[in-house]
């Protein structure tokens, strides 16, 4: 009878010649060294991070709210005023608009893609018009509706098509049939435990390499490489953060990173999407400048054996910075930049997905063309990534 194994999610046995019917593995994964690969781990503990899909490409709909803000570049007191390019949609009849450079209330009457028709002064505070003088800011402030008024347009922008690729992971664990069976790497004789041992490293791995896809997977295909000549088909590679995030993209020019420097960016982490709390996936040196900015806060008294910490958690103005350091971008680089680790990901758990189209599988005993004395045991899966709206996530890069 087979006994269990100290991994914990299949059963060990020295059978071979055979292959084993596959089994489900993916919802264990992540417990092997969760810390080596924390986003594939809290997605694939979360029953809510994780989504099904049918297809190697998968798509998805997304909207959000318009934008409060536009500018304009009108000059005088004219009743015509146009927006910066694109944001005409932002109004419809009848909304009310602000001009904080100036005090006054309009309305809008009439909208023709980016340019408005409007009231000026609308609730004749300054007696007429102010005017305008080179680029000015212009807040909607939303309906101020009659009595008999149709019903407004929805405030949301119009849905968006978005899509993305699972990626097929393979990853094997060829071991020896006489180490199976001798004394090797310390196990007594035991291939249950040295079988383990093994299928550890490789679940470790496999799951870094997800956990990279998911940082800087670009989404693509390709045709099958030559080693692959006989794969009748594409290679399929999913898109991750540095693929999606277009909007809150920071470039720290190359200079120190100081407590400074960093808080002046979480206005813009917390702005969209979840406002409360947020993890900072980062590298171990960025781990230890944050917390090196509270070490002349420390006071020791005589006696003590101990001195120095490890920040957690970083409460800022605007949310919670859940700090977790991430060994995989420890020698992670920005271009030419001179420090290595210089990368780090702001993400909305709420927001990002991981979306299984097969399920990772463990098959034991795979007829090894390689070598008749060793055997094969292989995990795959066919996983991607996933995201709403791709401003509630951040990405921070190039200091020293």
């Amino acid at each position: 009878m087979p006994t269990r194994g100290t991994v914990g999610f299949y059963d060990i046995d020295t059978t071979f010649g055979q292959n084993e019917q596959k089994r489900d593995v993916e919802d264990k994964m992540h417990l092997i060294d969760p810390s080596s690969a924390p986003l594939t781990a809290f997605t694939g503990k979360n029953l809510f991070a994780k989504l099904k899909a049918n297809s190697r490409k998968y798509e998805w709909y997304t909207d959000d709210i318009r934008a409060l803000k536009t500018t304009t570049a009108t000059t005088g007191t004219g009743t015509s005023i146009a927006v910066a390019t694109g944001t005409g949609i932002m109004f419809v009849p009848g909304d009310l608009a602000f001009l904080p450079g100036y005090g006054e209330v309009i309305r809008v009457d009439v909208i023709a893609t980016d340019t408005l028709t409007v009231t000026r002064d609308v609730t004749s505070v300054l007696g007429g018009g102010a005017t305008l003088a080179g680029t000015s800011d212009i807040i909607h402030m939303g309906q101020a509706a009659g009595e008999k008024a149709a019903v407004p347009a929805d405030i949301f922008v119009n849905p968006t098509n978005n899509f993305n690729y699972a990626q097929l992971w393979i990853e094997s664990v060829i071991l020896s049939r006489d180490a199976l069976k001798a004394q090797y790497y310390g196990y007594g004789g035991s291939g249950e435990k040295l079988r383990a041992h093994e299928h550890k490293k490789h679940v470790i791995r496999y799951n870094c390499q997800r956990e990279m896809q998911a940082y800087f997977g670009q989404r693509g295909t390709a045709a099958a490489y030559a080693s692959h000549a006989t794969d009748s088909g594409q290679q399929f590679f999913t898109g991750g953060l540095d693929y999606a995030i277009a909007t809150n993209d920071f470039d720290f020019g190359g200079v120190p990173m100081t407590e400074s420097l960093l808080l002046s960016k979480t206005m813009d982490f917390f702005r969209y999407g979840n406002h409360n709390r947020k993890p900072l996936i980062c590298s171990p040196q960025l781990s230890a400048r944050i917390s090196s900015w509270g070490l002349s806060a420390i006071r020791t008294q005589a006696g003590e054996g101990m001195w120095g910490y490890r920040i957690s958690e970083w409460q800022t103005p605007h949310g919670v910075l859940d700090i977790l350091p991430c060994w995989l971008l420890k020698d992670a680089k920005s271009g030419a930049a001179p420090l290595d680790g210089d990368i780090g990901f702001v993400v909305d758990m709420d927001d990002w997905k991981q979306v299984v189209v097969e399920p990772t599988s463990l098959e034991r005993n795979v007829q090894n063309s390689e070598s008749i004395r060793t055997v094969k045991d292989v995990y795959q899966g066919v996983t991607g990534w996933q995201w709403g709206v791709e401003k509630y996530h951040s990405r921070i890069y190039n200091w020293i």
